[in-house]
């Protein structure tokens, strides 16, 4: 039971003059009972809720009404966030987004002037843009983890980056990771078919 019914129930006690011990005696309970309504640690029965209806001349369905208000309103409050809360934790997620991109394209700079094959062929420029993968795989991950939903992260950009990465290194030295490592991409769809339905048995 919520504190803001318990704290209804002292106000109506208090209102018609009871204390909590001639209380308990109409109800035909203890003066714990009473406190323990008030001090919201649990809920009036039935019987009890009819019984403190009438004594206090209200219906019964105006003190049940008025403690799913109670109940509701609770639930609400719980959910609102602060609007200044959200949008500093929305610029925090974008800085450390672009500081990733940032870290991504240096280093395909870097890759690109100075990975080369024996041959002297250069191989970052052309296989090295997985790079800018990073950074989506990574808020995926970190949604993920804050949302403890594994749905939430990105398997297709995973694979995506394994894949090309496989393959475009693999050409320039000669190997075909092309074929049959293409099978990876079963991988997306199984993903997703499955981590719902454990995702949902865990949350029931």
């Amino acid at each position: 039971m919520s504190i803001r019914l318990g704290n209804r129930l002292a106000g109506l006690r208090k209102k018609h003059g009871f204390s909590q011990e001639q209380l308990a005696d109409e109800l035909g309970i203890s003066r714990q009972a009473v406190s323990r309504w008030e001090n919201g640690e649990s809920t009036p029965d039935t019987e009890n809720i009819i019984a403190l209806a009438g004594i206090y001349n209200i219906s019964v369905d105006e003190l049940i009404r008025a403690a799913k208000e109670d109940e509701e309103a609770e639930v609400v409050e719980s959910e609102v966030v602060d609007p200044a809360y959200q949008v500093e934790e929305e610029e925090s997620k974008n800085w450390v987004f672009s500081a990733m991109f940032l870290f991504a394209l240096v280093a395909y700079l870097i890759a690109g002037f100075l990975w080369r094959t024996p041959e002297g062929g250069a191989v970052g420029w052309a296989s090295m843009w997985i790079l800018f993968l990073v950074p989506v795989l990574a808020r995926s991950i970190a949604k993920a983890i804050k949302k403890r939903r594994l749905v939430e992260f990105n398997m297709a950009v995973l694979v995506t980056m394994v894949f090309c990465g496989m393959g475009i290194i693999g050409s320039f030295y000669g190997q075909n990771f092309w074929h049959p490592y293409w099978v990876m991409w079963f991988a997306v769809p199984i993903f997703y078919s499955i981590v719902p339905h454990i995702h949902g048995k865990r949350t029931k």
